[in-house]
């Protein structure tokens, strides 16, 4: 992953600045977001609409490719109750993992 991009990211997410969504990048009266939606919105806030589409659950190919990060929905490893998984990124976002967790997950891992 690109690492100028991925230190705003995780600054993003514990900012305080985005509200937690789920089930899409974005909301459509733009006030939630996924930890995925908050990449798209640091990449090029102002294409919603145009390429970011909000009832997306992934990322589009043009911020994978800015991004670097290999795949539209990075997975990261997870310890939940002693067992030891794979989520992607969306999966921990829905289950309710905060965006503060989240952040340290993507820095430790992507």
């Amino acid at each position: 992953m690109n690492p100028e991009i991925k230190t705003k990211w995780v600054e993003a997410l514990r900012s305080g600045r985005y509200q937690q969504g789920r089930d899409r990048l974005r909301s459509p009266d733009g006030k939630l977001f996924c930890c995925l939606g908050v990449l798209c919105d640091l990449v090029d806030p102002t294409k919603w609409g145009e390429y970011l589409c909000e009832d997306l659950c992934f990322l589009p190919p043009n911020i994978v490719e800015v991004a670097q990060t290999v795949v539209s929905d990075p997975r990261v490893t997870i310890e939940i109750e002693g067992f030891i998984s794979s989520w992607s990124l969306a999966q921990v976002n829905d289950s309710g993992l905060s965006f503060d967790k989240i952040a340290d997950l993507i820095e430790e891992q992507l």
